[in-house]
């Protein structure tokens, strides 16, 4: 008996060592990881790319010329947001060709496009401000976008838009126009 070698008997059991567990951690951690990426991928869809991008660039040039019509007729829209209500109230001036019964306004929220909303601004008396409601309380920032409501039935063929950066809530008139070039 004198080359045997005997066992401790007082050995700690594995699972209170601080290597197996160390071990073990690396890969979880690595698993839970993935498995957070792999659901915010899947339930977080990405809504600043549009699906008709290529038709959208084409149509730029087209919408180009919208600004410019603006820019000859030499319009000009002043927005005024009354904060408890939501009601909007806008002053269209400019040489504009013919009279308009309805506008729209389109507001685009930079990132998100459930947000995104279409107003139609009526006149309630000839010669009055074109007037509207925004749906729900929208503080933020948005793009806007004004145009004759018949440009909606020929996007193509639409004879002028103004467009903005509008933050609500506002504390006095938003101006909407296209700038000289």
């Amino acid at each position: 008996m004198s080359g045997e070698r005997t066992q401790p008997t007082d050995s700690i059991p594995w699972y209170r060592e601080p290597w197996p567990w160390l071990l073990i951690a690396l890969p979880t951690a690595s698993v839970i990881g993935s498995l957070a990426t792999l659901i915010v991928a899947t339930r977080g869809a990405d809504s600043l790319v549009r699906d008709d991008w290529y038709r959208a660039g084409q149509a730029i040039n087209r919408s180009l010329e919208r600004d410019h019509i603006a820019t000859h007729l030499a319009l000009r829209a002043d927005l005024s947001v009354r904060a408890t209500t939501g009601e909007l109230s806008l002053e269209l001036t400019g040489r504009s060709a013919e009279p308009l019964t309805d506008l729209v306004l389109q507001l685009d929220h930079p990132t998100l496009t459930e947000r995104d909303a279409r107003i139609v601004l009526s006149r309630r008396t000839p010669g009055g401000p074109y007037v509207g409601r925004l749906p729900g309380r929208a503080p933020g920032r948005w793009y806007a976008t004004l145009t004759p409501m018949a440009a909606e039935s020929q996007p193509d063929h639409a004879p002028w838009r103004l467009r903005g950066v509008v933050q609500l809530p506002s504390e006095g008139p938003i101006r909407l126009e296209h700038e000289p070039l």
